[in-house]
């Protein structure tokens, strides 16, 4: 297993009505890919207000934008894209709020 490799790990959360899968994609802009998946209700969460990438020392940033499916249906998937993150953070917590009925999920890499 390479470092690549291991940066590119997959984490979910099966919590509430709505499944989500993350990847991170590129530790140099912060993106990750996104799968959201439900049976019950359609998923219109705005990816960018639903979604934070928090650093180690608890800055909060913002998506820059969402390239993916539009809000609706049962299925959507996309990229978050943060840009680069200055200071360079070696970790972060991607945090996922009000989606599926669940407060809030975390996902954390760190090298």
């Amino acid at each position: 297993l390479t470092s690549a490799t291991a940066q590119l790990e997959t984490k979910d959360s099966r919590e509430g009505t709505v499944t989500v899968v993350v990847t991170l994609v590129d530790k140099t802009n912060w993106s990750f890919g996104v799968l959201l998946d439900t049976h019950s209700g359609e998923l219109t969460a705005d990816m960018t207000q639903a979604a934070a990438l928090v650093s180690a020392n608890g800055k909060e940033y913002k998506p820059i934008r969402w390239d993916g499916d539009p809000p609706g249906g049962h299925h959507r998937s996309g990229v978050l894209v943060f840009g680069e993150v200055i200071p360079r953070e070696e970790s972060a917590i991607l945090t996922v709020r009000q989606v599926g009925g669940v407060d809030e999920r975390n996902f954390e890499w760190d090298n």
